[in-house]
């Protein structure tokens, strides 16, 4: 509303249905705005509406009689395949078939950029399973942990139910666990946060790789480019393949250089 008052731009409020009490959710809202704000408001749109819309038309007289403010449109349910807010995404409850590889995406309490994950959730021969807890864990052929928006924060969460112990016994049977961002550094031997840009203070990571992290108020943006070096394992076909990508992360990541598992050229 803000952002119209500056732009002197109408309004349309919308309501979703799907998680119930629309005509509350409108109403409400209109009745707490300001005068000058309610009439910025030229219309109000029902959203995710599933049914025979004429059945929902004795309630949209009322939610006009009761607003002045006339209803411009009901929205059908679709599903659509985009890109969501971290915490509001049906994604979390959505159950897989499973498929011939199972991976287990750790659900951190302030998960980010989780979209990451998208292209696997496409194939049909994936399942992607979230996980908050060690019972929901199963025996996964891998598991992600993927961005956070505080690394430390969701590290300790992790170590306290006990998922960081059920990770490291899937890692010691020589199973792959894969780091994105904030997960990436959780990896490591070692978090700092001297200037408490997240949390603060000095905590010990997985241990996974011999990696030390320390946060700086600066944010690194970059693009990158390499190949992999020698490889184990199940990734072993993935030894001296080129790569690229980005680099959006908090500080900096150092690498022992006697354990270097690929070269990055920037």
């Amino acid at each position: 509303m803000g952002m119209a008052k500056l732009a002197d731009a109408p309004v349309l409020l919308v309501g979703d249905i799907d998680r119930g009490g629309v005509f509350a959710q409108i109403a409400g809202t209109v009745m707490l705005l300001e005068e000058d704000e309610k009439a910025r408001i030229k219309g109000t749109i029902i959203n995710k509406f599933r049914g025979d819309v004429s059945i929902l038309e004795p309630g949209l007289r009322m939610l006009e009689d009761k607003t002045d403010i006339p209803v411009t449109g009901v929205v059908p349910y679709f599903y659509l395949d985009l890109d969501e807010e971290d915490s509001l995404t049906e994604r979390f409850q959505k159950k897989e078939k499973p498929g011939l590889i199972d991976l287990a995406v750790i659900r951190f309490p302030r998960i980010s950029n989780f979209t990451d994950l998208a292209p696997l959730e496409a194939l049909e021969e994936v399942s992607v399973r979230y996980v908050s807890s060690p019972a929901e864990f199963g025996n996964p052929d891998a598991v992600i942990l993927p961005g956070t928006k505080n690394t430390i924060s969701d590290l300790l969460w992790m170590r306290q139910n006990g998922l960081e112990a059920r990770i490291l016994k899937h890692s010691a049977q020589n199973k792959p666990v894969f780091g994105i961002c904030g997960g990436y550094q959780m990896l490591g031997m070692e978090i700092s946060d001297p200037t408490g840009e997240e949390y603060g203070g000095t905590v010990q990571g997985m241990g996974l790789l011999d990696t030390k992290t320390v946060f700086r108020p600066e944010k690194h943006r970059t693009r990158v480019h390499g190949t992999f070096g020698e490889m184990k394992g199940i990734l072993k076909e993935m030894e001296g393949l080129p790569f690229e990508g980005y680099e959006i992360h908090m500080g900096e990541t150092i690498l022992d250089e006697h354990a270097s598992a690929y070269n990055i050229r920037k």
